[in-house]
């Protein structure tokens, strides 16, 4: 198995600001070759919560630090892979 972590990108925000998400408007307004879509990183800490919903069971919540100390929390998560793993 190849070592992803090579991969993984130091900057000092995740996807371009420390928002929790980038909205299209912003990405359309930056040159293509400057876009960020995807962006993988090497996590220190890491934690997910389920957040309950009026309907359709809970919604999972996902907290995490990378190693320059850069942190996004409470984070939807939307693998649907995870949400059997964390029941």
């Amino acid at each position: 198995m190849t070592d992803v972590r090579k991969y993984c990108k130091n900057e000092k925000h995740i996807l371009h600001c420390a928002d929790k998400f980038i909205s299209p408007k912003y990405l359309a307004f930056l040159p293509f070759e400057k876009r960020i879509t995807l962006q993988l990183v090497e996590t220190i800490e890491f934690s997910v919560k389920p957040q309950p919903r009026e309907i359709g069971g809970d919604q999972w919540l996902g907290s995490f630090k990378v190693k320059n100390g850069v942190s996004l929390n409470n984070i939807s998560v939307t693998d649907p892979i995870y949400f059997r793993k964390f029941k």
